[in-house]
């Protein structure tokens, strides 16, 4: 699946849910920053677990993010 394919998926659920609109520009602009990260990195051979590990690492460490409790 690509990111268009899954961002379209995911503006269908939103709609279907009633939720907000910033809900859903919020939920797309992650999706799409995951698909930029993806193409960047060339990850391969790796499960979808480990490419998001990947991901969230790569936000704590170069962009200073925390985990939200």
């Amino acid at each position: 699946m690509n990111i268009s394919h899954a961002i379209l998926l995911v503006r269908g659920v939103c709609n279907r849910k009633h939720f907000s609109i910033s809900t859903e520009k919020t939920y797309t602009h992650w999706l799409r920053r995951f698909g930029l990260f993806l193409k960047a990195q060339k990850l391969t051979a790796t499960t979808p677990e480990q490419k998001m590990e990947a991901f969230l690492t790569r936000l704590a460490a170069e962009r200073r993010f925390t985990a939200s409790m």
